[in-house]
């Protein structure tokens, strides 16, 4: 009866190793196992970061009609199946008045939106891309000027 109150603990803690042990590993019934493997669907997406560059002028005229456009691209490939693609817009100290302006897809990876500001000063344009489970922001400042 000593040896097996010595003996009863240490199985116990083989087993509960043993279980643990085996934690996190794949079966898929046929008693193959999986190490490290994952399926594909058919839905492989690179994990190469989502790279976005926003072009536009520097300088814009006050009420000028002006182009911005985001560049998105991830590896080498350009991304022509982004979910969403916007751009805010706000003078700069003021991102609380900020407005939204949804992009259209132009084709080879660009989206654009045209606008145009109404006062003088200087302003802030970020783009917000959603594409294949990521989202980046980057931004670009504009400087309006009176128009003469």
């Amino acid at each position: 009866m000593t040896k097996m109150k010595v003996y009863l603990p240490l199985l116990a803690l083989m087993l509960i190793m043993a279980a643990c042990g085996n934690q996190g590993e794949d079966h898929d019934g046929n008693g193959d196992e999986k190490h490290g493997e994952h399926e594909s669907n058919g839905d492989d997406m690179s994990m190469e970061a989502l790279e976005v560059k926003v072009e536009g002028p520097q300088e814009v005229n006050q009420g000028e009609k002006v182009t911005f456009t985001a560049k998105v691209t991830q590896g080498d490939e350009t991304v022509e199946d982004a979910d969403e693609v916007m751009f805010e817009i706000w003078k700069e100290g003021s991102k609380n008045g900020s407005q939204m302006v949804k992009a259209e897809h132009d084709g080879e990876g660009m989206y654009s939106i045209k606008t145009s500001f109404d006062a003088e000063g200087k302003y802030v344009v970020q783009s917000h891309v959603t594409a294949r489970s990521m989202h980046t922001m980057p931004k670009k400042q504009v400087t309006v000027t009176k128009s003469e």
